[in-house]
């Protein structure tokens, strides 16, 4: 007997390839990168845009180019939308 499971890599996915990147435009993204003194540097913003192997993005501290062969790591971060709430009129048990 064989079982089939099927899953997506959800919501929050980590971003590994080029075109993963190209469909998360717009999206708010958390990446660790190497910054230009050869330093790890974690940055959270919005990404902007993807042009050859260069992303951009932007956060309220301001902008931040990016080669995509210096991004050690990187995720999509989850919008307040779809942070799970508890339903109106229910109250958190004590």
């Amino acid at each position: 007997r064989y079982e089939l499971e099927v899953s997506s890599p959800g919501l929050d996915r980590k971003l590994i390839q080029l075109w993963h990147y190209l469909g998360a435009v717009g999206q708010t993204v958390q990446l660790r990168h190497r910054n230009a003194e050869g330093i790890s540097a974690t940055y959270e913003g919005r990404l902007l845009s993807v042009t050859g192997s260069i992303l951009s993005l932007e956060n309220n501290k301001g902008p931040l180019t990016v080669e995509f062969t210096d991004i050690e790591k990187a995720r999509i971060i989850l919008g307040d939308a779809f942070q799970k709430k508890p339903p109106p009129g229910k109250k958190k048990k004590r």
